[in-house]
């Protein structure tokens, strides 16, 4: 295997995955559902910020197109621009749906970081020592491996900081991009991820809507008894 070919034939794996993983997410944004979140699972948005971004991205590629209809006569260009702009608009729209559909996920069992269908990385929850809400802006790249700590930025930035018991190695679309026992990522609520991960019960890192109802411990014979008690007061 000569260097030259190595990165090639990763990149198209990774290419060929990556577009697996977009069209998925555009049926589960269509059907309204989440990608690897399971019941009693704490999912936390990363792509608030970058979203707005996205759709203007979006809205000027379209209007490019337009303009272009209008002013170029030529039949054969306006095709090669259809599957252009249908291309583009779907990528696009692949994006948004990742990031929508593939949040952070934090499990009973687990804590998934994730990047759209880039990039997907577990944790045990064994391994998690600890937790906190802490930010920097002054990241240079999306994903970054160095000294033993991972930086998973959204706008140079993270926000909170992961410290694990021993380390979990990074992949990258080259491959393993090293091992890390710190992990900083981005999150839209940075403080609910923190709960989700230091709550001893399950409950305790939901918000009280999302948590299942308790049960009632009374016995059918007691149930009975207080509906007896009740009518001979009246």
């Amino acid at each position: 295997m000569t260097p030259e070919r190595f990165p090639v034939r990763r990149l198209v794996r990774f290419l060929i995955r990556y577009e697996g993983r977009a069209m998925l997410s555009l049926w589960f944004w269509a059907i309204r559902r989440r990608h690897g979140v399971g019941p009693g699972d704490v999912a936390v948005g990363y792509a608030r910020e970058q979203r707005p971004i996205i759709l203007v991205f979006l809205f000027v590629s379209i209007v490019e197109a337009l303009v272009f209809f209008i002013l170029v006569p030529w039949p054969v260009a306006h095709l090669v621009l259809l599957v252009v702009d249908v291309q583009t608009t779907e990528m696009i729209l692949a994006i948004l749906a990742a990031q929508a559909t593939r949040p952070h996920v934090v499990s009973e069992s687990e804590l998934r970081i994730r990047n759209g269908a880039v990039f997907d990385l577990r944790v045990p929850r064994a391994s998690i020592v600890s937790a906190r809400v802490a930010r920097r802006w002054d990241h240079e790249r999306t994903l970054s491996v160095a000294n033993g700590e991972m930086a998973l930025a959204l706008s140079h930035q993270t926000n909170v900081l992961v410290q694990l018991s021993e380390p979990v190695t990074v992949h990258g679309w080259r491959g393993p991009r090293g091992e890390a026992r710190t992990l900083r990522i981005y999150a839209d609520d940075p403080q609910a991820m923190v709960d989700a991960l230091t709550a001893t019960d399950p409950d305790e890192s939901r918000p009280a809507s999302n948590r299942a109802p308790a049960r009632s411990t009374a016995t059918p014979a007691a149930t009975r008894t207080a509906a007896a008690g009740l009518s001979g007061s009246e």
